[in-house]
């Protein structure tokens, strides 16, 4: 067995923007393609080429694309019955960098997509 280390940067960023207002600017900057329908095509036999114009035509003008959101706080808020806290998670990326990624180091695909989370 092989054990290599990776290092890894973590960022924080404190806006002083109200939550929804967060939430609402990060959703308008990434796509939100049919995730289920882009798995399919890269399961099945669909060619690269067209996976490959599935997702171009499923990413924003930034690149990326939502995988999965996720509503941190839920369980949170479900437990004390009170209206916060309130956390979104993102996973957010491209396929397309993830497989480049993976080509040539991996694990680098144990990172792809990453996580933003808003709380």
């Amino acid at each position: 067995m092989l054990t290599r280390k990776i290092d890894m940067e973590r960022l924080t960023v404190v806006s002083f923007k109200p939550f929804d207002a967060v939430v609402s600017a990060v959703e308008q900057s990434i796509g939100h393609p049919n995730i289920a329908e882009l798995g399919r095509a890269a399961s099945d036999s669909t060619p690269f080429s067209e996976l490959e114009r599935m997702v171009n035509h499923g990413v924003s003008a930034s690149g990326l694309m939502l995988f999965m959101k996720l509503d941190v706080g839920a369980v949170l808020r479900k437990e004390s019955g009170l209206p916060s806290p309130r956390a979104a998670r993102f996973l957010i990326g491209n396929p397309l960098i993830m497989k480049e990624m993976a080509k040539h180091v991996p694990e680098a695909a144990s990172y792809a997509p990453i996580t933003l989370l808003v709380d």
